[in-house]
């Protein structure tokens, strides 16, 4: 289970706000450059699915996430967009590594990240572990 305390305090440091996610499609608001520097976590210069890998890595350590619930995270994203950041789904409105609905194709990888974690956190209590339970039953989570 994620540690919540750990979670409010990484979108706090990278300047967000913690805000109750309603749904998958709530906006995030504006990241602080600044703030995420000093957190020790920064958006590499280019984004490549293994340094896209090292960053998601990166900020579920700060959240506080077991080696296990990384595994489950890794193979989840490996799924939906083989960590292709910038991975477009023809036959749906899905984009990005978590591969979100309605996600504008712009998005950073520092959003996606901040949205995928909260999606997994308002979805399925904060555990990768059940949504790639739910991947593996259903085909999506």
């Amino acid at each position: 289970m994620i540690n919540k305390g750990l979670a409010i305090i990484f979108l706090v440091v990278i300047g967000i706000q913690p805000t109750p996610l309603h749904s998958a499609n709530t906006i995030l608001p504006p990241i602080n450059d600044a703030a995420t520097y000093k957190s020790g976590l920064s958006v590499p210069n280019k984004v490549t699915p293994k340094t896209a890998r090292q960053y998601v890595k990166q900020a579920t350590r700060i959240v506080g996430y077991t080696k296990k619930q990384w595994k489950c995270l890794d193979e989840v994203i490996y799924r939906e967009s083989r960590w292709q950041y910038k991975a477009d789904n023809p036959v749906s409105s899905a984009f990005g590594l978590f591969q979100q609905l309605e996600l504008d194709p712009r998005t950073g990888l520092r959003k996606q990240t901040i949205r995928g974690l909260r999606y997994i956190e308002h979805r399925y209590d904060g555990d990768p572990c059940t949504a790639l339970a739910h991947h593996n039953n259903k085909g999506w989570y």
